[in-house]
């Protein structure tokens, strides 16, 4: 099946800007930065879900659901947007959450509330995700019964109709470049339940993209995550019924930037934001860009990235993290 023939909805304003960072660039000494601006796709409080989400939920459309399930942490960003892209598609949602770091009343626990997502807390951390995912089955079997059709989402949307959202992304950032006059050389992005990464390696190498794709995990070493990056890239690749296979060995990721452990803002990442914030006026969030560009920057200073070299950040989003971790960002 193609990009132009499988099922969309439309949820995000696209393209995204891709915007030149010339004070980050200054400051850093460095090669020229650009930022891809995925915190403002339009869906929620903007972030990169909403690609994804224009097809799964139009999977889950398909497939008759009128109930959308899915996981993620108390501050789950990929919950929030998924519960927005259910309320303008007239869907209940149900979000059966690990409670993990900041559940109180603020970020994307509020947006839960605020958009009428069923809430429940049913494990502390990632190590109970089987007993979040019995939940989950559980409760989509009383749903059945009660006569609805539940959608099961995964965490981040990690489905080849989730995934496949990220490919044509590829497309518009080459087209971006072209309009301007330019090229890059690398394309940075954050590396957490690896779907966007795998979408965009999968579009790299479709579109036959000018920059390599660079992860910067924020939860997991990259012996886990290289295999499953690679390995739901070739699942999205098949989807689009192409030749395209991936393995771990051709993949570049970094996990020397997730600090103390996922969720627990690092003080590099901090420290980036601030800087991203004092020369841009973009805000980045403490558990997925902060940790990224503080990733970006240090490969700067290791002479990775070199003063010939443009480099793309992508912004995914995550604005509502900055509130829930005020305490630490406001130190």
């Amino acid at each position: 099946m193609s990009l132009e023939t499988m099922p969309r909805v439309t949820l995000a304003h696209l393209p995204t800007p891709l915007d030149e960072a010339p004070r980050l660039s200054a400051a850093l000494g460095g090669p020229r930065i650009m930022i891809k601006r995925d915190d403002l796709t339009g869906l929620a409080l903007g972030g990169n879900k909403a690609r994804k989400l224009e097809f799964a939920m139009a999977d889950a459309k398909q497939k008759g659901a009128d109930v959308i399930i899915t996981t993620g942490s108390s501050q789950s960003n990929h919950a929030s947007q998924t519960a927005a892209a259910a309320a303008r598609l007239g869907m209940q949602t149900y979000l059966i959450l690990f409670r993990g770091e900041h559940p109180e009343q603020q970020g994307n626990r509020l947006l839960y509330d605020i958009y009428n997502a069923k809430v429940e807390i049913a494990g502390e951390g990632t190590a109970d995700l089987p007993k979040v995912m019995k939940r989950i089955d559980d409760l989509a079997a009383e749903l059945r019964s009660q006569g609805h059709t539940p959608y099961v989402m995964p965490v981040g949307a990690l489905m080849p109709e989730g995934t496949v959202g990220y490919v044509p992304a590829v497309s518009e950032i080459c087209n971006q470049l072209k309009e301007l006059g330019t090229t890059a050389q690398y394309l940075v992005v954050c590396c957490g339940s690896s779907g966007t990464m795998a979408g965009l390696v999968v579009g790299a190498k479709y579109y036959q993209a000018p920059f390599e794709v660079v992860g910067m995990s924020v939860a997991l070493k990259i012996d886990v995550l290289k295999p499953r990056v690679a390995d739901m890239a070739s699942k999205t690749a098949r989807l689009l019924e192409t030749d395209l296979a991936f393995v771990p060995e051709e993949l570049t990721i970094y996990d020397d930037y997730i600090g103390e452990r996922y969720g627990i803002p690092s003080k590099e990442g901090i420290a980036a934001i601030k800087l991203v914030a004092q020369t841009e006026g973009i805000i980045l969030d403490p558990v997925y860009t902060g940790k990224t560009m503080a990733g970006l920057i240090d490969l700067v200073r290791k002479k990775k990235f070199t003063s010939k070299d443009t480099v793309i950040f992508m912004h995914t989003g995550g604005a509502p993290g900055v509130f829930a971790y005020s305490q630490e960002l406001s130190g």
